[in-house]
């Protein structure tokens, strides 16, 4: 009898083991499920995304075709340069509530050939007027956005753009910066 005894509890162990090495494998299988999921997820992403060319710092043919083609535009293009104003343009405007408010704008001009900006100091005090008159006649309000200030810096460029075709027959600006533009 004592062989019975001894065959139940090696028995009671065995089983008790089982039900635990059942619920680890559950466990890993799950981990293991989940992150090949996920791995494949991101996997899948990146080879829609082109992703793995830029992990192993290759580009695709058209990248590398764009960037041969912007080079040379870029090398036959001359650099940019700029012409900042010295003085900042200080106008007065009317808010909705009739406060008296100001706005100080400093402007700087971008043209590929040095020679346009020979025909901006020419011709400075009527930009510098023309630049105060378009400023002052703003809405305060619309100057408070973003869309405004930028729409103020299209009405710059298209004014100054005016003002040496009339002048010079060369309007070579092809943009205008605003380097601080104070509300106050």
């Amino acid at each position: 009898m004592a062989k019975k005894d001894e065959a139940k509890p090696a028995a009671a162990a065995e089983s008790d083991k089982a039900p635990k090495g059942g619920k680890g494998k559950i466990v890993l299988l799950s981990v293991l499920g989940v992150l090949l999921v996920g791995g494949g997820a991101v996997a899948g992403t990146l080879a829609l995304t082109g992703g793995f060319d830029k992990l192993l710092g290759k580009a695709p043919a058209a990248v590398h075709e764009a960037q041969a083609g912007a080079g040379e535009a870029r090398s036959a293009a001359p650099a940019p340069e700029y012409y900042p104003f010295e003085e900042p343009f200080v106008v007065n405007l009317l808010d909705e509530q009739g406060l008296l408010r100001y706005v100080q704008v400093k402007v700087t001009l971008m043209a590929r050939d040095r020679k346009v900006f020979d025909h901006v100091k020419t011709n400075r005090p009527y930009l510098e007027n023309e630049l105060n008159f378009l400023f002052a006649a703003q809405k305060f309000a619309q100057l408070l956005t973003p869309g405004g200030k930028e729409h103020l810096r299209q009405a710059s460029l298209e004014r100054v753009r005016e003002v040496l075709q009339k002048t010079s027959g060369n309007s070579g600006i092809e943009a205008v910066f605003f380097t601080s533009f104070v509300m106050q």
